[in-house]
């Protein structure tokens, strides 16, 4: 699951590098220009090697009685828990997003180039850090990875109007997006474990609105911050609601550990069973 997502966060990683470098040689135009090239591309690339959607004989579908109903589904702690998790994390990375090129470029005088490596050093730290991440959620404890990651990414953003150093903000950047991946590897992991029991496809798109309801509500509530208080505002402002989203998200978390009795199984990696010794019988098989 996270060397997936490790590719979508490469690729939106090389996004504001290379339209940054596109625009800085040539112009803003040209950016949509290959943008849409590549479009076109990757619907080309998807029609050659995606196969064919055919269902498994051997797979028994799930009865329409059996299925949770969505109220269901959201009634469940870790849910909410994860619901919380992306929109908050979606309301402070969209708003990062937006403002940074802004404060860049009011106080620092940044070029298009310098911008485009300080979004893009972000998502190669998630990307990257996604599949390690990942084997140590399927290793160990998945909660604390979950409370660690959506506690420690946020408090990056308060340093963020202090720091003009191009190294220091591409370390503040890159351990933003190093605890995002932390946080994102377990909860992908717990998304996956619940989804065999709710509707993979169901929690899966309950989440990914999530993450979007965060990135729709984030500028814009940061904006009117903005207008209110000044630049320097919406950093600030991000990190709060990504502290806030965190003691919900562990508060939530605790509760499906007590209440549910599936959740140890989920939250704590099961560990395969040991091969049995073998016996003298079938030592001797072995051998032959």
């Amino acid at each position: 699951m996270n060397a997936f997502s490790a590719s979508q966060f490469i690729g939106m990683a090389i996004g504001p590098l290379l339209g940054g470098g596109i625009g800085a040689a040539w112009s803003y135009q040209a950016a949509f220009f290959v943008m849409a090239g590549l479009s076109a591309l990757s619907l080309l690339l998807v029609g050659l090697t995606v196969p064919a959607d055919h269902v498994s004989k051997r797979r028994t579908p799930m009865s329409p009685s059996a299925r949770p109903t969505l109220r269901q589904i959201i009634s469940n702690d870790a849910i909410k828990a994860m619901l919380v998790y992306l929109m908050t994390r979606g309301f402070w990375r969209q708003s990062f997003n937006t403002f940074y090129p802004l404060l860049a470029v009011s106080l620092h005088g940044a070029s298009e180039t310098r911008i485009g490596v300080v979004l893009s050093v972000y998502m190669f730290a998630e990307g990257l850090l996604q599949v390690p991440f990942g084997f140590l959620a399927d290793r160990f404890s998945r909660v604390p990875q979950v409370a660690a990651g959506s506690l420690l990414a946020p408090l990056m953003l308060f340093a963020v109007p202090y720091v003009g150093t191009d190294w220091g903000i591409v370390l503040v950047t890159s351990l933003m997006g190093g605890f995002s991946a932390l946080g994102r590897a377990s909860v992908a992991a717990i998304r996956t474990e619940i989804g065999r029991t709710h509707g993979m496809a169901t929690v899966a798109g309950i989440h990914s609105s999530a993450f979007s309801a965060g990135r729709i509500v984030g500028p814009i509530v940061t904006g009117a911050v903005v207008d209110a208080a000044g630049l320097l505002a919406a950093f600030p402002l991000g990190g709060t609601v990504g502290l806030a989203g965190t003691f919900l998200v562990v508060g939530w978390m605790r509760r499906w550990l007590r209440r549910d009795p599936a959740a140890p199984g989920i939250a704590i990696p099961r560990q395969p069973a040991p091969d049995p010794p073998l016996t003298d019988a079938r030592s001797s098989q072995v051998t032959k």
